[in-house]
């Protein structure tokens, strides 16, 4: 769909959730593969102004990334996080979160479709000679760039229609599929109709094996009526899930603390499907 605009939703708790994550795997990961591949299907632009109309509109960053920086205190699980993501007027997306955590020998593949959207990316990343712009079709692209090389994608799409849910569950199953060296983010919202369970049963029933990090908070109520998420997911599929696994829950649990006298929030990071023991 291409009616979705991020900068209305950029620097909420969902955002932060996922950008939170991010930080955790793209640091583990380059780590241990300083040449990771790190490829996005929906990028979105790369910089977003939380001062702008559209974050005034929603108001979503004043409860999410605002409200962070405003605490006197973070765990060190957040601390690069909210370090990268200070400047409200240059709030950073995924894109510019990984341009800043991947060193020179790394390279960076983002597909966007909107048209203005892929155009400020294409802007944003001109110079860098790490990062390849696509304006396609986000799974296309991806699967068109994967390789055996050690790579992180992450999938993150609108879900403006019920029936994405599966498709991004089916797309990222057939991408792991296909090249089981990689590692995949799948992002997801928690609504208040549960229609996030079709996604989550695709990938249990598939039987790989899959790690899930859920943030779940009251729903935001809107001035215009909207009934907001009240929770965000993230599930992990392919290689690396041990690696990854401690820093995730560290960087959950710590913005369930982070905001524990201001708004309620529980923070899970569990096996949806287990490894098999190895034999």
């Amino acid at each position: 769909m291409l009616s979705y605009q991020h900068a209305y939703h950029a620097g909420s708790l969902t955002d932060l959730h996922k950008h939170a994550c991010l930080v955790a795997l793209l640091e583990a990961l380059s780590k241990r593969h300083p040449k990771l591949h790190y490829l996005e299907t929906h990028a979105g632009r790369a910089l977003y102004d939380l001062t702008g109309p559209e974050a005034r509109k929603t108001r979503e960053a004043e409860v999410g990334t605002l409200a962070l920086q405003r605490l006197p205190q973070l765990d060190p699980a957040l601390a690069r996080y909210a370090q990268l993501s200070a400047d409200p007027k240059r709030y950073p997306g995924s894109p510019a979160l990984a341009c800043a955590l991947l060193g020179k020998a790394a390279r960076i593949t983002l597909a966007e479709l909107h048209p203005q959207e892929a155009k400020a990316l294409a802007v944003w990343a001109k110079g860098d000679a790490r990062v390849q712009v696509q304006r396609q079709d986000g799974y296309a692209a991806v699967a068109s760039q994967l390789s055996s090389a050690p790579s992180l994608i992450l999938i993150d799409p609108s879900y403006e229609i019920k029936s994405e849910y599966i498709f991004a569950a089916d797309q990222a199953l057939a991408l792991v599929g296909a090249h089981p060296s990689c590692t995949l983010a799948l992002w997801y919202p928690l609504l208040h109709d549960g229609r996030e369970r079709a996604l989550e049963e695709t990938i249990r029933a598939s039987g790989s094996p899959s790690l899930q990090t859920l943030l779940r908070f009251p729903p935001l109520e809107h001035k215009q009526g909207f009934r907001g998420t009240q929770g965000s997911g993230l599930i992990l599929l392919g290689a690396h899930l041990g690696l990854v696994r401690k820093p995730l829950s560290a960087s959950v649990k710590a913005i369930a603390s982070a905001f524990a006298s201001q708004r309620p929030m529980t923070a899970t990071t569990t096996w949806l499907v287990k490894p098999a023991p190895l034999v």
